[in-house]
């Protein structure tokens, strides 16, 4: 099941989006949130602890410089910042440490312009997730097949490992994520009360069986971020300018 959405911060704008490492390990390390402001731009704002965050003060301000970021589907895992280079066919590995970006690299035929958008009611064209296995990324094509596309990735090298076709037609629902090797789908992020009705398991390469729809709130009706974090099992969302997390107990 899915818990009551927890609020935790009013930063706006509508689009946005805030991460921690899963990856971890360090005390000061997993305390750390990251934070995108909008649809697009060239800067990635850090902040030391959560006190730090709801009085909105970062500690570091990361500059993208000529690769900004597109959408509000990053995510930041194992010191390194990864997401869709605006108005590009790639996506990119920021290294946090080196402070620059260290892989820009093709996704092939994935969509990135004309607005053939991942979800509904979201303005994303590739979704990056982390679940207990590692990297992945949902996506589309430009041209042929409409059906949802999720690949593993190398998170070093961002080289795809294996790509799998799933039975989702582009535009159809509101925002997906991974958990322990399933992909979860929400039917809409711009109603609440709203749904979990897909789910597929990529272990045995067919949907989730048996599983019952699970019930979600977007309690601000413009939840345009969703994003499973393994280590402290939560949900994180940014609806309409707020930062919410759902506890998560996902069975089958």
């Amino acid at each position: 099941m899915i818990g009551k959405p927890l609020y935790e911060r009013n930063v706006g704008p509508g689009y946005g989006c805030w991460m921690k490492d899963s990856s971890a390990f360090t005390q000061s390390q997993k305390e750390k949130i990251w934070v995108t402001f909008g649809n697009s731009g060239d800067k990635m704002y850090e902040y030391r602890t959560m006190t730090r965050f709801r009085d909105d003060t970062p500690t570091k301000v990361y500059n993208l410089g000529n690769i900004p970021f597109f959408g509000t589907g990053h995510v930041v895992y194992q010191n390194c910042f990864y997401y869709q280079a605006q108005d590009w066919d790639k996506i990119v590995r920021f290294d946090l440490i080196v402070g620059s970006a260290v892989t820009l690299v093709d996704l092939p035929g994935a969509s990135y312009k004309n607005e053939r958008f991942l979800y509904k009611g979201v303005n994303n064209y590739v979704d990056f997730s982390v679940d207990e296995n590692g990297l992945w990324i949902i996506y589309s094509k430009q041209e042929g097949s409409n059906k949802l596309q999720l690949a593993r990735l190398n998170a070093m090298t961002l080289n795809i490992m294996k790509t799998w076709e799933i039975d989702v037609e582009r535009g159809s629902y509101g925002n997906g994520f991974m958990v322990c090797g399933v992909i979860y789908f929400i039917r809409s992020v711009v109603e609440t009360p709203s749904v979990i009705d897909y789910a597929y398991d990529i272990y045995t390469e067919s949907l989730l069986t048996p599983f019952q729809a699970l019930d979600i709130s977007n309690p601000y009706t413009l939840n345009v971020m969703v994003s499973y974090n393994p280590r402290d099992n939560k949900i994180y969302g940014w609806d309409r300018g707020k930062q919410i997390t759902y506890p998560l107990l996902l069975g089958g």
